[in-house]
């Protein structure tokens, strides 16, 4: 799905940055690529599902939703009006090339961190928050000190693939100019996704800022 990221502000971009560093810090020491599956897995009130698995539980699921998922990969919905009682349901396509696949998780994790309100019923998502969400997945998968570091010492290609990421949108997120301003939390996102492999290469990149 198509996405404008300039409906998302500077600002408001930022704050989306440091919300997928949490998420990778809380696992520990992922490593490379980002396990966007494992991090929804553990979201509070949360059901993630396969479509596969979606028969085996027998759950209607409406042709609005059936075709959303045939185009996207990937959806998210909730159960509940007060926030305190919603449950969210996310359901993938795991038929999907594995960068294709992991992108679309990392997509609705962040709607699942943002705490987008998705009924059943809705057939159209709003354009700010599928920008948001997808902004989050960028920043999640490919944050910006490990990027600049892969994308220097190795290439693009290389990068796409050790962050497991689609080609096409790790050349979007290169077109980012968002940074940490808290130096001691890319830090801490660089040696758990790229060890030591990070202190030469990032040192590298911020010399050519």
């Amino acid at each position: 799905m198509k996405t404008d990221w300039t409906l998302i502000q500077r600002e408001e971009e930022a704050q989306l940055a440091r919300l997928a560093a949490a998420c990778v810090a809380r696992l520990g020491k992922p490593g490379l690529p980002v396990d966007a599956l494992a991090m929804l897995q553990r979201c509070r009130a949360t059901t993630v599902l396969t479509a596969r698995q979606l028969i085996s539980t027998q759950m209607p699921l409406p042709e609005p939703m059936r075709a959303a998922l045939r185009k996207c990969g990937a959806l998210t919905w909730c159960r509940g009006e007060r926030e305190e009682e919603r449950r969210y349901i996310v359901l993938y396509r795991d038929d999907l090339p594995p960068a294709e696949r992991r992108w679309n998780l990392a997509h609705e994790l962040g709607h699942r961190i943002l705490r987008h309100a998705f009924s059943e019923t809705v057939e159209e998502r709003h354009p700010k928050e599928e920008a948001a969400a997808d902004l989050f997945a960028g920043h999640l998968l490919a944050p910006q000190p490990v990027l600049r570091a892969l994308c220097g010492e190795k290439g693009e290609k290389e990068a796409a693939k050790m962050l497991g990421m689609p080609g096409k949108m790790l050349r979007k997120m290169l077109g980012r100019y968002v940074f940490f301003t808290d130096r001691h939390l890319e830090e801490t996102i660089c040696e758990l996704l790229l060890g030591k492999f990070e202190t030469e290469s990032i040192q590298k990149a911020d010399e050519n800022r």
